[in-house]
């Protein structure tokens, strides 16, 4: 994992593959980050011993209050889907502590070349690593 660095988008214009956009005002700062995230995008049914349907993607940024991936297909605005985080730096052993498990709204979706971009809404969630991932997101700034 590459080290982290941090940016406030306020209105920027960015220049991806030839196209200029201008990013939208953000509540809270952006933490740059590589580390694979898992979308279960169908719950798993262990009564009929169905186990869940995952999708890999590669995390591209983070906020307290959200994140932006990139992954291989478009997903609808307004899906609600489980994400699991893994963060291993090289080195590392996989340790429980790296892994956070949060509960995220599809905000956007826009299509760069092969791949999709996708902007997420994070919530609050007893059943979420939420508070762990707005202090790890809080130790980076």
């Amino acid at each position: 994992m590459q080290p982290f660095s941090y940016a406030k988008f306020l209105g920027a214009i960015v220049e991806t593959d030839g196209e200029k956009q201008q990013l939208d005002q953000r509540d809270d700062y952006r933490v740059s980050s590589k580390a694979a995230i898992f979308l279960e995008l169908e719950s798993s049914d262990p009564e009929n011993n169905i186990p869940a349907k995952l999708l890999m993607c590669q995390l591209l940024d983070v906020s307290a209050s959200g994140m932006r991936i990139r992954l291989d297909r478009e997903l609808p605005v307004g899906s609600i889907l489980n994400l699991c985080a893994n963060f291993v730096k090289s080195g590392e052993q996989r340790h429980q502590a790296n892994v956070f498990r949060v509960v995220g709204e599809v905000r956007w979706i826009k299509k760069m070349n092969a791949f999709y971009i996708a902007g997420f809404s994070l919530f609050e969630s007893l059943q979420s690593d939420i508070a762990e991932w707005k202090l790890l997101v809080a130790k980076e700034i």
